[in-house]
């Protein structure tokens, strides 16, 4: 048995909303307590929504984000690739004289 939601139901409680007091975002409707992080439970400020479940930035970033194989943290620029390995531009060094090889690489290139 599956529950038929009218245009103005919270797609998370299935409760009426009124039109003053509900949110509408990609597509779907929630009441204000209602929408939140899927991951953490915190009210949304702004979300990304992946696979029709909304996230907010800080999960969103530790969920999905790709990760530097040197530090570990989540990459949120530029995305240097060797071996199927991601890093850091600033990760990115070779092992036996910590020169950042993206400025080696780039001035090879450039020159």
């Amino acid at each position: 048995m599956s529950i038929v939601l009218g245009e103005d139901d919270c797609i998370v409680c299935t409760k009426s909303t009124l039109k003053q007091a509900r949110i509408k975002a990609s597509g779907k409707v929630y009441h204000e307590g209602c929408f939140v992080c899927t991951n953490c439970k915190n009210s949304l400020e702004s979300f990304f929504n992946v696979q029709g479940k909304l996230y907010c930035d800080d999960c969103e970033r530790n969920l999905f984000a790709k990760k530097c194989v040197k530090c570990s943290l989540a990459i949120e620029s530029t995305v240097v690739t060797a071996k199927g390995k991601t890093f850091h531009n600033d990760c990115f060094r070779c092992g036996g004289v910590s020169i950042i090889l993206y400025i080696l690489l780039k001035y090879k290139i450039n020159n």
